[in-house]
């Protein structure tokens, strides 16, 4: 119900801005998806007047998007680190035929996590420095506001080497900096669980990355500094986004 209400939403935006019917649509779907959650997606689509014509993957999409057809007989690592999930695949391209020859992740670990760890550390030094700690329950505009202050500090760590962020609660203050090494120091143990699980994939294709030829990172998540340092570190490749 609610992919046939965005692509209702995206299907209103394009035919204002060209002034012509959109009836059919290429659709990406994760690479785990079964048969029954494609189903739903061409049902989504048909609900609201388009028949969903293909539905590559989404390691797939990324792959065309970066233009691995253009390296004849190249192999690709593509690491998804997205809001709520990691996904990661070896996309092989031969000709005009592109292959997922293994996937692999951990549904359970995405940016929300880096997120709440974040907010872990910030709820900590808040009741170091005021002698209470917010709840979720009492403090709910807090909460808001302290995930609000995270995605920017994520986005202007990526640039700049420390930001600071600044949160109120009950007429108390917290104002701290944060250092790309402290935020690297607090998110470390999952940024490298993503690549675990990376390394893994490649045995399981029987490659090792001397057999890869490109290296792309894809999701939200990939954007963090950390990420990007951590996949050339083990990959050897250039990190192409």
């Amino acid at each position: 119900d609610i992919l046939a209400i965005l692509l209702k939403d995206a299907k209103d935006n394009i035919e204002a801005k060209t002034s012509q019917v959109i009836n059919e649509a290429v659709i990406t779907v994760p690479a785990n998806y079964n048969d029954i959650q494609k189903q739903h997606t061409i049902d989504a689509a048909a609900s609201v007047g388009i028949k969903a014509i293909l539905l590559p993957h989404e390691p797939t999409a990324a792959a065309l998007g970066n233009q691995l057809y253009k390296h004849k007989g190249s192999t690709a690592v593509v690491y998804d680190l997205g809001g709520g999930t990691f996904d990661v695949s070896i996309v092989s391209c031969k000709g005009n035929t592109m292959d997922i020859i293994a996937t692999g992740g951990e549904q359970h670990l995405g940016g929300r996590d880096f997120n709440d760890r974040i907010s872990e550390k910030l709820l900590e030094e808040f009741e170091t420095k005021n002698a209470f700690r917010p709840s979720p329950e009492e403090h709910p505009v807090f909460y808001q506001e302290m995930m609000q202050r995270i995605e920017q500090l994520k986005i202007s760590l990526s640039a700049q080497s420390q930001s600071q962020v600044v949160l109120f609660c009950e007429g108390k203050q917290l104002q701290m900096t944060i250092t790309r090494q402290q935020f690297n120091q607090w998110v470390l143990d999952l940024a490298e669980k993503t690549m675990t699980k990376t390394e893994q994939t490649v045995k399981e294709a029987n490659l090792d990355f001397a057999k890869i030829d490109e290296v792309y990172a894809v999701g939200g998540g990939s954007m963090m500094p950390i990420v990007t340092e951590l996949l050339e570190k083990l990959t050897g490749k250039k990190v192409s986004r």
